[in-house]
């Protein structure tokens, strides 16, 4: 993930090419400006599962979500619980409480 500082002014939106976002495997990477992405969530949430489906394709990683959901991007047990408790941080410290949270899933 890769911020551009100098596109951001506090009190307006960011500017595209703010917040870019890369992922690469041996022989492959892929990157692409995700400012928009990033306001319309209000947060990124990055758990070690790709987000670009050529990367998930080539990793593997399309066919562990086929077999089980729990190994999809928007479905991971840490996306669900980024996606449930983001709202709530309101500063570094609860910030630091949802990185460690853990609620497994078992399936």
């Amino acid at each position: 993930m890769i911020l551009d500082l100098a596109l951001f002014e506090p009190g307006r939106p960011p500017r595209p090419g703010f917040f870019t976002v890369l992922e690469e495997m041996p022989g492959l990477i892929h990157w692409e400006d995700q400012t928009a992405k990033l306001i319309e969530r209000s947060y990124w949430a990055s758990y070690n599962n790709p987000y670009y489906e050529d990367i998930r394709e080539y990793s593997g990683q399309t066919d562990l979500c086929i077999q089980n959901s729990l190994k999809c991007y928007d479905t991971d047990p840490r996306a669900l619980i980024f996606h449930e408790l983001q709202s709530q941080i309101k500063s570094v410290q609860d910030h630091q409480t949802v990185m460690d949270y853990n609620r497994w899933v078992y399936v």
